[in-house]
This record gives C-alpha cells, structure tokens and sequence, in this order.
C-alpha cells in the first residue's frame, strides 16, 4: 500500500460525489451481531466474573485489612498472594472481554449513530466497566498500603508481574487515596461524567446530515463529519506555528533539565485527560531520556514536515482503522474528517496504550480478527 505525498503545491482535487462513501466493514468474525448468542454469552460472561470477583475480594477483605493494619502480621502472606494473583489474572481476562464488546458495539455506533440497541449496549456495558473497577477496589487499596515485601511477593508471579509500573505509582500516591466507599463512589460516578460527553459527541456527529454542492454541479447529502473533512486541506499558517513551536520545545530540550521541560511538556491540551499522578509518572520515566537526541527526533518528525494525507486517506479502497482514547479531543476530532473503522479506547487520551494498554490490546486483536480471550 502506498500513500500519495500532498505537499503545499499539491492540493487533492475535489473528490467525484461517486467516490465519496461512509464507513463500512465486517466484523462477522468477533460477533455475527449484537443479538447473537456469542455476543449474548461474552455479555453474561462478564457479568459472572464480575460475580466471581466480589466474592473472592470479600473472602480476603478481612485478611487485607489486618495486614496492612498490623505489617508484622504478614509472614504468612503465600496463600493470600495466590488468590490475589488468581484475582488479578480473572479481571484481566474480564477486562479483555469486556474491551472486545465495548470496541464491536462502537463499531456499530460508528456506522449509525441512531442504533437504539447499540446505544444502550454502551451504556451497559459502561456501567458494567464500573462494577468491575469495583469488584477490586479493596485489593487495589491494599496493594497500595500493604508492607513492600508483601507487595514483591504479589508481583513475582507472571500473572501479575506487567502490573509493577501501576502498582508502584498507585504506592507512591497512596495518601491520596480515599476509602473503599468513596472509591466505589468514584467509579460509579465515571459512567455518568466524562464518558457522557463523549457518548454525546459521537451521537451528534454521526446523526447530523448537509447537502454539498461540487464543482460539477453536483450535490450530495452526506454526516455532516465527513463533510466537514472534505473541506479542509493543507494549512500553511498552522504548519508555520508548528513548525517554530516545535523548534522551541527542540532547543528546550537541548538545553534544559529534562525534569522541567517534562513538566511543561505534558501541560499541554492534548494531554488535558491526564491526571495529576499519571502525569508526574510520565515526566519521571521520560526524563531519563537523552535531550539532544529527543530535540533532534522532534524536528525531524515535526508534523509541520509530514504531508497531509487526510484526502488520501478519504479516498482509500482498503480497510481503514482509526484508534484513540475517549479523552483525545484533537485526535478525536481528526477522526470525524476520515471515513475510518472508529475505535474509541475507553478510560484513556492521548497516551491511550499507557492508560487503558488492556483495551488497545483488545482493540488491536479486533481488528486483527482475533480473539484475545482464546489465546492461551
């Protein structure tokens, strides 16, 4: 596959009215439809994990909360660190599942954005995203409150080892967190906060309809999205912007701790969906970088170089897919302009395979047509 290069010169031609077409693929191969038993199955699957998983929270609570009241208590933390790894490999698979149902009824979203039956698909299985961070609430607060050998005893299995970068940045900001209680309230409370508005978005943009008029004399109606991407094209005064805005994070890096430039560098708006914690882990792991080679990366890949491909991409003949976190406003808008497979990452931004790595992996077997629950 080779993509035209559109440079200032080169501006795409209006495109034919016959060549202009919505998002269409196949997906038969996750689920034949949101009515079909296996979606039906995978539905009651997680609901019965999530079943399962409270439960087996509530049988250790009590042990949870003595270890972490009394550390010297902990000699005998072996049995306790197995359930807890049994725990944290059944939530990881839950999550996967659920990552694969929430990403094919977006799908469906994506293409009809007055599917009734997709819409209140995303809204249970949102609300199902929310008892699942629940169901685990307590270990999640234990891990970050119990004794650090405890702690190595839970991670040292490889069921739990990938889990060592959330476990200690959730260590390092335990004394912000709040009580069992108040966290549940918290993640029951996402389902109706921020996700709303992007589950509005999506609604609007895909419902809204225009009528264009081409250079031929033609007209078409068409989601007002797409329309709105047909319009635009290379723009030189941004590219300008870019191009000495990005010089000067370049000469930042060169010259400046890394630490600093960091902490400036992730306040920017595409980063807005970060919270406070995760931002501090970011500069903290980027800072041990090398600053005049990152200088020397950001110019050269400064999108102020790269072409714009949107019309190119508008007018593809192959599958087209199009990944980003929920949060991502700028990413989330560059979507609208391309007729894409939309695969919305939840509980994520701009950084979305850090903040939610489990739903872009899931997403990513998707699109590869495979089901990650069945691989070994």
């Amino acid at each position: 596959m080779e993509l035209t290069n559109l440079t200032k010169t080169e501006k795409p031609a209006s495109p034919s009215p016959a060549n202009i077409q919505g998002p269409a693929w196949d997906n038969s191969t996750e689920y034949a439809s949101m009515a079909a038993p296996l979606f039906e199955g995978d539905l009651a699957t997680v609901e019965t994990n999530i079943g399962v998983l409270k439960q087996m929270t509530s049988d250790v609570r009590s042990t949870l909360e003595g270890i972490v009241a009394s550390p010297a208590d902990s000699t005998h933390f072996a049995t306790t660190a197995s359930k807890l790894q049994t725990i944290a490999k059944l939530e990881e698979d839950t999550w996967i599942l659920l990552a694969n149902l929430s990403t094919f009824v977006s799908c469906e979203l994506g293409v009809d954005g007055s599917n009734q039956t997709a819409q209140k698909l995303t809204g249970r299985i949102q609300q199902m995203a929310a008892s699942l961070s629940q169901s685990v609430t307590a270990v999640s607060l234990f891990l970050a409150r119990a004794p650090e050998a405890v702690v190595e005893m839970y991670l040292n299995h490889e069921s739990t080892r990938d889990r060592r970068f959330t476990v200690s940045l959730s260590r390092k900001y335990r004394d912000t967190l709040l009580n069992e209680s108040e966290e549940n309230l918290l993640s029951g409370l996402a389902t109706h906060g921020h996700t709303s508005w992007g589950n509005l978005y999506n609604s609007i943009s895909s419902q809204m309809k225009c009528r264009l008029k081409f250079e031929d004399g033609s007209e078409k109606t068409m989601g007002f999205a797409q329309a709105s991407g047909l319009v635009k094209g290379d723009d030189e005064p941004t590219r300008k912007a870019r191009a000495e805005s990005d010089a000067q994070w370049a000469e930042r890096f060169r010259r400046e701790p890394l630490e600093n430039v960091f902490s400036a560098w992730y306040q920017q708006p595409v980063f807005a969906a970060l919270q406070e914690t995760e931002r501090d882990a970011l500069v903290a792991l980027r800072s041990q970088n090398n600053g005049a080679a990152l200088g020397a990366m950001l110019q050269a890949t400064s999108l102020a170089q790269q072409p714009d491909l949107r019309a190119a991409l508008r007018a593809h003949d192959y599958p087209l897919h199009y990944v980003y976190g929920e949060r991502d406003d700028k990413f989330g808008a560059i979507a609208t302009e391309l007729t894409a497979q939309r695969h919305v990452i939840p509980n994520a931004g701009h950084n979305a395979h850090r903040e939610n790595p489990a739903a872009v992996a899931a997403c990513l077997a998707q699109i590869l047509r495979l089901r990650i629950k069945d691989i070994p």
